[in-house]
């Protein structure tokens, strides 16, 4: 079961990388605050913030979740930014653009860090017809973001 502060952060990278719309966090904050679960207090200042600059909901939504480390919450990112494409909701084009935030501002494991590093310079290489296809480095992406497709059920 994901935890109140792992949610945070799936909403918090989701903002950051522009997965989620500022408008798809307020929903669940308020959705979660009227609905009475437990820490909501801790969002009321959040669900206030409506008129801030999304550097600053993030900023704040970091402060609640705090530094613990845990790599469940960026696992459920990379799941529901895979069922984004599967569904034909996202393009290829916006999840590339979703993984470059996530690879610039967030961190991996190390194996998967160096792993979609690699895949993001040479979907660029491609994409500038300097060095190999977008459809096969696409590919490559794709299978890599399909193992944490599993992560994402208990998102919903």
């Amino acid at each position: 079961m994901i935890t109140f502060k792992e949610r945070i952060e799936v909403y918090r990278i989701g903002l950051l990388c522009g997965f989620f719309s500022k408008d798809e966090v307020f929903d669940w904050i308020d959705s979660y605050i009227e609905q009475g679960q437990p820490n909501y207090s801790d969002l009321i200042d959040v669900s206030l913030m409506q008129n801030k600059k999304i550097v600053d909901i993030i900023s704040r939504l970091k402060e609640i979740q705090g530094n613990q480390r845990c790599d469940f919450p960026i696992k459920v990112i990379l799941g529901l930014i895979y069922k984004s494409y599967i569904e034909n909701i996202n393009s290829e084009d916006k999840v590339v653009s979703y993984l470059h935030y996530i690879d610039s501002y967030e961190s991996l494991p190390k194996s998967e860090e160096r792993e979609l590093s690699l895949m993001l310079d040479e979907y660029s290489l491609a994409e500038r017809e300097i060095y190999g296809s977008t459809k096969e480095v696409y590919s490559r992406i794709d299978r890599f973001l399909s193992q944490y497709a599993i992560f994402t059920d208990e998102f919903s």
